[in-house]
């Protein structure tokens, strides 16, 4: 295993450390969020503005496509009730890592152009009956708010696949131009 967060990780797992792991960015440590593990396990997590499931996948998600910029710095503490929202051991958070690197890579494979901007077309009588899940009306309101894929992407609470999966689906149902 190479990867240093991962390492960290598991050494929490092996140790059963109790606490969080506070994520910093390597050269300014101006703080991003945090893991929350008991007895080694990860339960819970806060990442930028994003809590439980959705910060872990954005959490994972960065790691993968930015591996030099974060550093992994443990807090022993004990935990807020408020803290503990799932339970991943170490190997059930390795199958998530390898599940979500795939839809990373699957999504990389079809994402647009991260300079193109994107319109949303204009909605006829005969649109009305599209139905929207919440992935796609967040990311369409990202369009609207942005325009540029550069910020939706770096800007979104979603993670990169989500986002490039909500994109065709959008274009797809005819919504917006994706060039």
């Amino acid at each position: 295993m190479k990867n240093p967060y991962l390492e960290k990780l598991q050494k929490n797992y092996h140790l059963f450390f109790s606490g969080s792991v506070n994520i910093v960015h390597q050269k300014t440590s101006k703080f991003y969020g945090r893991l929350f593990q008991y007895k080694g396990c990860l339960v819970g997590a806060r990442f930028l503005f994003l809590k439980g499931r959705g910060a872990v996948n954005k959490i994972l998600s960065d790691f993968t496509i930015s591996p030099e910029k974060y550093e992994l710095v443990n807090e022993p503490e004990l935990l807020d009730k408020n803290c503990f929202e799932f339970n991943y051991t170490f190997n059930e958070l390795l199958v998530l890592i390898r599940n979500l690197h795939q839809e990373v890579l699957q999504s990389r494979s079809i994402r647009p152009c991260l300079k193109n901007q994107i319109t949303v077309n204009k909605l006829s009588n005969t649109s009305s009956n599209i139905s929207l899940d919440k992935t796609e009306f967040q990311v369409l309101c990202s369009i609207i708010e942005h325009q540029y894929l550069d910020k939706i992407y770096r800007l979104s609470a979603l993670y990169e696949p989500e986002i490039t999966f909500a994109l065709h689906s959008l274009k797809n149902k005819g919504l917006i131009n994706l060039p």
